[in-house]
């Protein structure tokens, strides 16, 4: 897993346990999906005056039935695609943890395959 955190981010002021919870949840998630010998990254960089978390890995990548989870739909993972464990209640619980920060979620497929998440903080107030 490799990290990387650009230098001089802003100061955040967010409610800890649900950043917390949000990212560790896009972070296990990646763990799970990735196949052995696989790739992820995670990164925080600047955006705009916020900050912006990026999960990348090299997993099967979301579908879009998946990714609608952060709007409001639980939605489990297909058979097979290494992530039968769960309630598919992961995404929809970041998605409604975001809103309260006043956060967006981002989900798209990397190049080459895989899935790209990014949660993007608003400056502090």
């Amino acid at each position: 897993m490799a990290v990387s955190v650009e230098e001089g981010l802003p100061s955040l002021q967010a409610e800890g346990f649900a950043l917390s919870a949000i990212l560790r949840n896009l972070a296990n998630n990646s763990c799970k999906f990735t196949p052995p010998g696989g790739s992820i990254r995670l990164a925080a960089a600047r955006k705009g005056e916020g900050i912006e978390f990026a999960v990348e890995d090299s997993g099967p990548g979301i579908d879009p039935e998946q990714a609608a989870g952060l709007s409001g739909t639980a939605v489990r993972s297909k058979p097979g695609t290494g992530g039968e464990r769960g309630s598919g209640l992961g995404l929809l619980i970041c998605g409604m943890l975001a809103s309260r920060l006043g956060a967006t979620i981002a989900v798209g497929k990397r190049e080459g395959g895989g899935t790209r998440i990014e949660l993007a903080l608003p400056p502090s107030r």
